[in-house]
């Protein structure tokens, strides 16, 4: 009268563990690969960090040069249209409007 014939069977879980199984293989295989990238990465850094220094800069000049050849400032004659609302002027040879218009100083 104890009401059953033995202990119940264990429900089929080889779904699950085949699921666990696909899931710890991919987390192995995206290790694998994020490892092979940080050693990559790694080695680029330690080839950069062991390089030869570059080389040494020339020498200094031995007789001080301007850096800028100025030439000499040329004549109101010479002189073109100049920014802003002077390269409006039609009074300067080259201004916008004086050229556009057609009149001539």
């Amino acid at each position: 009268m104890c009401g059953g014939g033995g202990a119940p069977s264990p429900p089929d879980n080889s779904a699950q563990i085949a699921q666990q199984q696909a899931q710890m293989d991919e987390q192995k295989r995206q290790f694998e690969v994020q490892r092979a990238e940080q050693q990559a990465r790694y080695e680029e850094q330690k080839r950069i960090a062991e390089a030869p220094p570059a080389p040494a800069p020339n020498p200094t000049a031995q007789a001080p040069t301007p850096a800028l050849e100025i030439a000499q400032a040329p004549s109101p004659t010479q002189r073109t249209a100049g920014y802003g609302r002077k390269r409006m002027r039609a009074d300067i040879p080259g201004s916008a409007i004086g050229t556009s218009l057609g009149i001539v100083v």
